[in-house]
């Protein structure tokens, strides 16, 4: 699904500079699409887009994140669920919670030892499952 996700954004966005999408057929199809999104999303990044300013309430959400992750890197991600780039790989061991460097208590939470910060791990979970996430 998400190399038709790509495909189809590549498509509607040189319908929309009436350019031809061209992508070489040697490499693996994983990989094909790489080199022209990341020309795509230099374009739009000097250039902004159209929708830039329409911010409805529906469209656009503010929130704060306090995950652990790296704010503005660029580097690529190895697959969709990575958290971390290549560089940044090691963080994926240390506690999410910002300003803390210790130790996850497992490899399967986000959390170290702390109380405090298993707690916050909790509340994120239990924010995730909530039935107010799906209403629109």
């Amino acid at each position: 699904i998400f190399d038709l996700f790509k495909i189809l954004s590549l498509l509607q966005y040189h319908q929309s500079c009436g350019s031809h999408l061209a992508v070489p057929q040697t490499l693996d199809q994983a990989y094909c699409f790489d080199a022209e999104m990341a020309k795509v999303n230099d374009e739009i990044q000097k250039h902004g887009q159209p929708e830039i300013n329409h911010q409805c309430e529906k469209c656009v959400r503010t929130v704060v994140e306090k995950d652990g992750k790296v704010p503005h890197c660029k580097g690529p991600l190895c697959s969709t669920q990575d958290s971390f780039c290549t560089e940044h790989q090691a963080m994926k061991s240390i506690c999410h919670v910002t300003g803390c460097n210790k130790p996850l208590r497992t490899m399967s939470s986000f959390t170290c030892a702390s109380a405090d910060h298993q707690a916050t791990e909790a509340r994120y979970w239990d924010e995730e499952k909530a039935a107010f996430q799906l209403k629109i």
